[in-house]
């Protein structure tokens, strides 16, 4: 099995760039013949927001881009 470290740069609460800035490093690891690629925790919404991580409608919004990010994993 080959890994690759999705490491990247969030910025909080900007979901589209963080959600692409995921998807290149899904996108790397498929040129690199990675089987998994692993990112930070609480990579879509941005690392720095935590402390809103209970707030409702930012655990919506994080949710949004996940069927964009799954959709890259599947091609």
């Amino acid at each position: 099995m080959y890994k690759r470290q999705g490491q990247i740069n969030t910025t909080n609460g900007d979901y589209e760039s963080n959600t692409a800035a995921i998807i290149r490093a899904i996108e790397r690891a498929r040129t690199d013949r990675s089987n998994l690629v692993v990112v930070p925790e609480v990579s879509v919404q941005g690392y720095t927001s935590l402390d809103w991580f209970l707030d409702r409608d930012v655990a919506r919004c994080a949710l949004q881009p996940l069927g964009k990010i799954i959709e890259a994993t599947e091609s």
